[in-house]
């Protein structure tokens, strides 16, 4: 909670791209616009699950290794209570406007290579996924 609080508070997500959206599962972001913004904070230990992938719980992404939590977040977009024997433990909840999440644009999927996101930023989700859905704040 105390990293996402954080990471608003730094305006870091202004500008980036819903990049990954698997439908009827999760909505994915949280690689900056800006690729020199990418490396700006560190792995967070893992939290306890307390709580549910519900609808509308937003949770950080995280890969299989332990405390691999940085900025990466993902919104359930329906109930994945699988998740939480996972380790993904809920940060946040979509209390309004759910509607809004539910328009994203998926029809780019898994395609956009993290790996380019974190290098280029906005330049190649705009040039490549220009319909991507784009985090104003």
């Amino acid at each position: 909670y105390k990293r996402f609080k954080e990471l608003i508070g730094d305006h870091y997500f202004d500008g980036a791209r819903v990049f990954r959206v698997v439908e009827n599962f999760v909505a994915q972001w949280g690689l900056p616009a800006d690729p020199k913004e990418a490396d700006k904070y560190q792995a967070i230990p893992d939290d306890k699950v307390v709580g549910h992938n519900d609808k509308g719980i937003i949770t950080f992404a995280a890969t299989a290794m332990k405390n691999s939590r940085t900025t990466q977040l993902f919104v359930n977009l329906k109930d994945n209570h699988f998740l939480d024997g996972m380790g993904f433990a809920p940060v946040a909840k979509v209390v309004e406007g759910m509607d809004v999440v539910e328009r994203i644009n998926a029809e780019y999927g898994e395609h956009p290579n993290q790996g380019l996101v974190r290098a280029e930023g906005e330049q190649y989700l705009a040039k490549e996924f220009p319909r991507l859905t784009k985090i104003v704040g």
